[in-house]
């Protein structure tokens, strides 16, 4: 969707629905006073229902996003991986052997030690794994990676990523960049860590998220949009939702109106939302099938985010093993489910 059919739609909001403009925009976040110790708004800031997308719902009443979706499906779903590290941190690595040994796991107590000192070995190791388990139901999702060595909450080694991101390109999904968390609102160092990928991965990178989804309105959209065709990092930390009421992907706006040209896919909902806050897989998908219901209503879309450390099967069963449950319940529900780039694509191609 172009900058001037944006720009159309703000007016309409401005003059017939001030108040929904002001939650386009995400007035509240520029005078909420407070914000976490990683910089974040987060939902139990708003004083919004934050799984509600009023903004999308107004729009789609009026005629804006009526969108048809391949298929003639009743609405979309966005599948997205954070490649945070492809090798748990020791500390991480001694917890899951504490584990194993204490319920008496001795082959995986083993196998944990080992993947210590032999790499390939290491549970986290698992893009094939997830990939396999996307071509069953014949998906595709991107993949974003974190190209600094070390980072805060993870890091990965550039040279050690060449064949993962190999394997991705080959089969036919998508990577996009995970900027650093000392990143997301410099340019210099965005700037450095695409090039990074791109000469890892032999393709221009066209879309982003930042780690730790730190985001400061309309900073980082600024930023974003110097170097990146889509930014799929606007979202919650600590709950489901749409940040600003919208469930379409849209051009952010700064308070005066002035658009951001930038396409954002926004984050509906994330596996560490949950496994983060001693909630468990139950809780998020009855969580899930909220926002299902509430997105279908408009042709809307959800984004998901399953980190690959969710794929550990022995840390993570449950989430592994919803991951693909939300798979099958999103078929059911007649969803055309894709990743980033083809959303992308798809969208623009239809709304110039």
């Amino acid at each position: 969707m172009n900058v001037m059919i944006w720009e159309d739609i703000l007016v309409k909001l401005k003059s017939e629905r001030p108040d929904l403009f002001n939650t386009y925009v995400a007035l509240e976040e520029y005078h909420w006073p407070f914000r976490d110790k990683h910089g974040r708004f987060l939902a139990r800031y708003s004083k919004r229902i934050t799984y509600k997308c009023e903004v999308s719902e107004w729009l789609f009443e009026k005629g804006f996003l009526d969108i048809e979706w391949p298929n003639k499906a009743s609405f979309a779903v966005v599948l997205t991986h954070d490649v945070d590290f492809l090798h748990a941190a020791k500390f991480s690595a001694f917890k899951a052997t504490v584990k194993a040994l204490r319920q008496r796991f001795f082959t995986e107590a083993g196998r944990r030690i080992a993947a210590m000192f032999i790499k390939k070995l290491d549970p986290l190791k698992n893009i094939k794994s997830i990939i396999s388990t996307e071509a069953q139901f014949n998906v595709k999702s991107t993949f974003f990676f974190l190209v600094n060595k070390r980072d805060f909450g993870g890091g990965n080694d550039p040279e050690e990523l060449a064949d993962e991101i190999g394997f991705i390109i080959d089969k036919g999904w998508e990577i996009g960049l995970h900027t650093g968390y000392f990143s997301y609102n410099d340019p210099l160092k965005i700037s450095s860590e695409k090039k990074i990928l791109e000469k890892i991965s032999g393709i221009r990178v066209r879309g982003v998220r930042n780690h730790y989804l730190r985001f400061s309105t309309p900073r980082t959209w600024e930023v974003l949009s110097q170097f990146f065709d889509y930014d799929s990092t606007y979202g919650y930390d600590d709950h489901v939702g749409f940040r600003n009421g919208m469930c379409h992907p849209f051009k952010p706006s700064t308070l005066d109106g002035k658009i951001i040209d930038i396409l954002e896919i926004p984050l509906t909902v994330m596996d560490a939302t949950f496994y983060n806050r001693d909630g468990d897989a139950y809780e998020a998908f009855k969580w899930i099938e909220i926002l299902v219901k509430e997105v279908k209503k408009v042709k809307g879309v959800i984004t998901v985010l399953w980190h690959n450390l969710a794929f550990d099967e022995f840390m993570f069963s449950d989430y592994a093993k919803l991951y693909r449950a939300l798979l099958r319940h999103f078929k059911e529900q007649g969803a055309w489910i894709t990743n980033c780039g083809d959303l992308y694509d798809y969208w623009v191609e239809r709304f110039k």
